[in-house]
């Protein structure tokens, strides 16, 4: 295992290496970057709502559903992706797979 002063040090190295190109952007490039940025933003708070969401059914549940069986029957999407990640996760399936699919 690394020591974790060169970790930190190689991760800051690597951090600055990929953000380099952004500081040679102008106005007109940045513009088109928008969407992108805006989807990424939208998909990842979607991403948080629903795992919000499962664990919060998990705790209204009174602790009959667990966190891992929760998360993936709110989940945004992917209902043949859940149903098969719920079993392999050791979550309900009888439980995930028409949650999923009544959304």
């Amino acid at each position: 295992m690394p020591r974790r002063q060169l970790v930190r040090l190689t991760q800051g190295v690597i951090g600055v290496l990929t953000r380099l190109p952004l500081t040679q952007l102008r106005g007109n490039d940045v513009a088109g970057y928008l969407g992108l940025a805006t989807m990424s933003i939208l998909i990842t708070l979607d991403i948080s709502i629903s795992i919000g969401c499962g664990l919060w059914l998990t705790r209204a549940s009174g602790g009959e559903v667990a966190p891992n069986t929760g998360i993936l029957a709110v989940i945004a999407g992917g209902a043949s992706t859940a149903s098969t990640l719920a079993d392999q996760l050791g979550a309900d399936q009888r439980y995930v797979s028409p949650c999923q699919y009544l959304w």
